[in-house]
């Protein structure tokens, strides 16, 4: 089989087990119980259906000496797809600029806000930023976080052989220009679409102006309103997902219960894990029941920063270590960010404060600063991190995308990460092939 060029460093290398990514040092935990539950739930995604699906090539491999092997997949896992991570959220193309304060006073736009606008407001917004440099990329809050855990397991394969990550996004860009770029960078990112384009459709954007002062303002146009609906493919690839996340955004199309609450539904019964993303606290507040209902249906993961946490709560004045712990017991694992504060991880009752990576660079631009941190808390999780180290992934993350404009990893910071991470854990570093040797030593949940 020829071999496989790796998208980061362009050198040709074999292609390596998709499961097999490497696990971390870990640090012991606190709580065993909480640590048995990260290798449970690691070690259930890891299980003899999911990890045998290798590679693509269902063909025998000839090795540089000229001995054949084994095909490293069944002709039925061959056409069988699998996937360590499928999200449902909404594709969006973000225009990132840094502004005055005058040009959103001359736009009567209140700093800091998030506004919906409509497809004659962004072309008077953009006319506006007409001599303003801008940065174009593909977008949406989940979008970020995806297309940053694509390219952390990229870079970890580029250093350390280890496969990977394999993540879609289950979404329909619209059949716009804007459709095709978004398509286009995700695909370069590692992350498929698995939905067809929308006929005569538009692709939502979000305008993100930053001030000096690293502060944001959001304007979003979500493009031409449809109900939300998945297709065979994107229910095939949520069944045979390792994680399936969902972003809070989703609350807001239509037809959003029924269809999230049945393809939640289907992750659980093939055990893959259930991760919930807030979106923002306006998002929560109009959706509250929905946010409840699935999360008394039971979810492994609750990212929310201390706005979201405390609009879900209705409880404003409220904490970030106070909201970890109140949702702690509605969820596994509930990660609450609180900027520069840092962030707080609950799990069985224990509470883990995180602080932030501190940097010796000023903040540019908050924006995806949240996406960054899930990026690297689920880049922690799948190498076998414990939650502190999952917590501290999630945060070195974050300080590097704050750090210019743009809400998304780049490929260079990818591989700058994922050359420090380990700087940040202790204890022997072994294989992912021997994590599943704990799984029948602990039994938690």
């Amino acid at each position: 089989m020829a071999a496989a060029a790796c998208p980061l460093c362009k050198k040709a290398g074999p292609a390596g087990p998709v499961s097999s990514h490497l696990a971390r040092p870990s640090t012991p935990l606190v709580a065993r119980c909480t640590a048995a539950w990260v290798r449970t739930r690691r070690n259930d995604l890891s299980c003899t259906a999911h990890a045998s699906r290798l590679s693509n090539c269902s063909a025998s491999r000839v090795t540089d000496d000229g001995t054949a092997q084994q095909p490293l997949r069944t002709e039925v896992e061959a056409v069988t797809p699998f996937w360590d991570v499928v999200g449902l959220g909404q594709p969006m193309v973000d225009f990132s600029a840094t502004v005055n304060d005058d040009l959103l006073v001359r736009l009567g736009i209140i700093k800091g806000s998030r506004r919906v606008i409509s497809a004659q407001q962004r072309a008077e917004v953009l006319q506006a930023l007409e001599n303003t440099p801008y940065q174009v990329s593909a977008g949406g809050s989940l979008s970020n976080t995806l297309i940053g855990l694509s390219r952390l397991g990229q870079a970890d394969n580029c250093l350390r052989g280890s496969g990977g990550f394999q993540v879609a996004l289950a979404a329909a860009v619209g059949s716009d220009t804007l459709g095709s770029f978004f398509a286009a960078q995700s695909a370069k990112a590692g992350v498929a679409i698995l939905e067809e384009s929308l006929t005569d459709s538009c692709t939502g954007t979000a305008i993100v102006l930053t001030t000096p002062d690293a502060n944001r303002t959001f304007l979003s146009y979500l493009g031409e309103a449809h109900d939300l609906q998945l297709s065979a493919a994107a229910k095939q690839a949520i069944s045979t997902s390792r994680i399936f996340v969902v972003e809070g955004y989703m609350w807001e199309a239509g037809n959003a219960l029924a269809t999230i609450s049945a393809a939640a539904d289907a992750a659980r019964r093939n055990n893959a894990m259930v991760v919930l993303t807030a979106g923002d606290a306006g998002v929560v507040q109009r959706h509250t029941q929905e946010f409840w209902q699935m999360i008394n249906a039971g979810i492994d993961m609750l990212f929310c920063n201390k706005s979201e946490a405390a609009a879900l709560l209705g409880r404003p004045a409220c904490t970030a270590e106070e909201a970890a712990l109140a949702l702690g017991p509605y969820c596994k694992v509930a990660l609450v960010t609180d900027g520069a504060h840092g962030s707080c991880i609950s799990a069985m009752g224990q509470l883990y404060s995180i602080p932030p990576c501190w940097t010796s660079h000023t903040p540019v631009d908050t924006c995806g600063a949240g996406d960054g941190y899930a990026a690297g808390a689920m880049y922690g999780f799948l190498c076998g991190y414990d939650l502190t180290n999952i917590g501290r992934a999630g945060a070195r993350v974050a300080s590097a995308v704050i750090l210019r404009q743009g809400a998304t990893t780049t490929e260079d910071e990818a591989v700058k990460l994922v050359l420090a991470l380990p700087e940040i854990t202790n204890g022997q570093q072994t294989s992912r092939r021997d994590v599943p040797q704990l799984q029948n030593q602990t039994q938690c949940l």
